[in-house]
């Protein structure tokens, strides 16, 4: 369901972030599974100009024990993305 989720999201955006989310919350769905949706999620929010859901999906895999670390890494590198984004003012990318 992940791939298809991630093929969505370049012709459908909204319904690729309902795709993630019920991935999210699949209780049975594997650590790393459930982090590359939340991050495949805050990529989508990006995206569709929303950073605050964005970060908070990109902080909620810096939080998850299991998640694997080069998708910890990425999410750390989008959090830090978005905040010099905040702090110059500019808005996520199109």
């Amino acid at each position: 369901m992940l791939k298809q989720a991630i093929e969505k999201s370049k012709t459908d955006r909204p319904g690729a972030i309902v795709d993630y989310t019920t991935i999210i919350h699949t209780k049975d769905a594997p650590p790393g599974i459930r982090a590359s949706a939340l991050f495949n999620r805050g990529l989508a929010y990006s995206h569709d100009q929303q950073p605050d859901l964005a970060a908070a999906d990109f902080k909620a895999v810096l939080t998850m024990p299991d998640a694997p670390a080069n998708v910890v890494n990425a999410a750390k590198e989008r959090v830090e993305r978005l905040r010099k984004r905040a702090d110059r003012g500019q808005p996520p990318p199109e």
